[in-house]
């Protein structure tokens, strides 16, 4: 279908329930193009995981996918418990019941940031669903959405629907959060106890744009940094690029091997990936003095003059840019290195 995910209503919704059409797009349902899936909109993009790679494969199964991910939600009947994890995927764990929407016969279930027992679909709005669940035929197996019963008590899952004919009876749009029942699988809810329908699966929470920063503005990389860069240091190659990003780290005036610096680290999202300024105006610093040429410091910080030399004798001289203002370094792209000795 023809839609944008930040519409009030998906374009699925309209046809589903016949809803006339929605304030943002004015478009009646019938009129939608139906084709095999929806376009991709820049906004909606992706910035930290790779389409058709399984990005959690490049860790080597060093954790397990549930400790790489940035944290674990699990709902308890009213509130969220979360358990943070390291944070080396930006991408969350959900376990939550899925909301019947009224008036589908028990066949549609969407995800909400504060689950109901049930919901008018015309009443739905983006910022009320929890939508961006990724696609294990995109990303692996690893993120296989599964789903289950109700314990009961409506506070946690039971048993995981696997049995045969019911396991197939459901498709999951994975972009919008909602769950499309068969007829089968629809009638089991009957019972009491078998609503709400849980979903383990996660979400991607990693920033989305064709570009970093401002749209349209070039001089901005996606990096793979360590835990231990801080924001507003100059960063240097440390490894070949993985998955899109440059893999850096602290520059380092005195270690030849953690120069030249390629730019500032300027935001970090989990603290593993961030986004590096490599040319153009940089402010993430304070204390400057407008029209001084800053070189990079010991211990990712910058400096204006040459503090003296290494254990070896050596001192990796690299000038990054002119101070603008207080916390602004116009940043000029120079990798150029001057070996002082003293």
């Amino acid at each position: 279908m023809a839609f944008r995910l930040d519409e009030q209503v998906a374009a699925a919704f309209k046809s589903l329930f016949g809803i006339a059409h929605t304030g943002m797009s004015n478009r009646e349902w019938y009129s939608e193009l139906f084709g095999r899936k929806p376009p991709q909109y820049g906004s909606e993009t992706w910035r930290e995981l790779t389409y058709g790679t399984d990005y959690y494969s490049f860790h080597d199964g060093a954790v397990t996918l549930d400790a790489a991910v940035t944290q674990t939600r699990t709902w308890t009947g009213s509130a969220w418990s979360t358990v943070a994890g390291s944070g080396v995927l930006p991408v969350e764990k959900i376990i939550s019941p899925l909301t019947l929407c009224n008036a589908t016969n028990n066949q549609a279930h969407i995800s909400l940031a504060t689950p109901v027992t049930t919901v008018d679909p015309p009443n739905v709005t983006p910022a009320s669903r929890l939508m961006d669940y990724i696609r294990f035929t995109d990303f692996g197996s690893d993120f296989m959405p599964r789903i289950f019963w109700d314990n009961g008590s409506g506070t946690a899952p039971g048993a995981e629907i696997v049995t045969v004919g019911l396991a197939n009876d459901w498709i999951w749009d994975e972009g919008t959060g909602l769950l499309l029942c068969g007829a089968d699988l629809a009638d089991q809810f009957t019972p009491t106890g078998h609503l709400p329908i849980w979903i383990q699966h996660y979400r991607y929470v990693g920033t989305k744009g064709l570009t970093p920063g401002a749209a349209g503005i070039t001089g901005y990389v996606d990096v793979a940094c360590l835990t231990s860069d801080t924001i507003g240091s100059p960063v240097s190659i440390r490894e070949a690029p993985i998955n899109g990003k440059w893999r850096v780290h602290t520059a380092d005036p005195t270690n030849f091997v953690k120069m030249p610096a390629v730019g500032i680290l300027i935001s970090k999202s989990t603290p593993t990936v961030g986004v590096a300024r490599v040319l153009g105006t940089c402010d993430a610093f304070s204390g400057l003095t407008p029209g001084v040429n800053y070189m990079v410091g010991a211990g990712g910080t910058l400096v204006a003059a040459i503090p003296g030399t290494s254990a070896t004798g050596s001192y990796w001289g690299q000038h990054l840019g002119i101070a603008v203002s207080a916390d602004t370094l116009m940043l000029n792209g120079n990798v150029n290195m001057i070996e002082y000795r003293v």
